[in-house]
């Protein structure tokens, strides 16, 4: 008798395969989330620094020149810092698609590795009964013949 053979093999490698590419991406984005944040945070601690440093000035004289340098900043840091929260919440939408992606492809796989196990333990269950019946009927046919 021949070994056990899944019909559904190739198709259950694909879904191993998409599912492996599903968390790789992930991975990917998850780490580009990481990166943003970083930046993010960069451009908040610049900003609170430079709030400081005016904090600091205006205690002393300061050129309208100077006020009008902080001015520009401030509102080029708060554009930049807005920006950066958009490109993380696109992250964030874009993570929560990809993490549904991978769960539906974990079902799918698991789906197909479940089927597979049955059909496995029904072959071994015929595999069994087989032998059964061949060991029966060798001792059947022992103690059937005429001595």
């Amino acid at each position: 008798m021949k070994g056990f053979n899944f019909k559904l093999e190739n198709i259950l490698k694909v879904r191993s395969l998409q599912e492996d590419l599903a968390k790789a991406e992930l991975a990917n984005l998850q780490s580009q989330y990481q990166q943003e944040e970083v930046i993010l945070q960069e451009l908040q601690s610049r900003f609170a620094s430079y709030q400081s440093q005016l904090l600091e000035k205006q205690r002393g004289l300061m050129s309208i020149q100077e006020i009008s340098i902080y001015k520009s900043f401030f509102h080029r840091a708060r554009q930049d810092i807005s920006k950066q929260e958009n490109i993380l919440i696109n992250l964030e939408e874009e993570l929560s698609k990809q993490r549904e992606k991978l769960i539906e492809s974990v079902k799918e796989r698991k789906i197909l590795e479940n089927l597979k196990q049955k059909k496995y333990q029904e072959y071994k269950k015929v595999v069994l009964s087989k032998e059964q019946n061949f060991l029966d009927e060798i001792a059947t046919n022992k103690y059937a013949r005429p001595k």
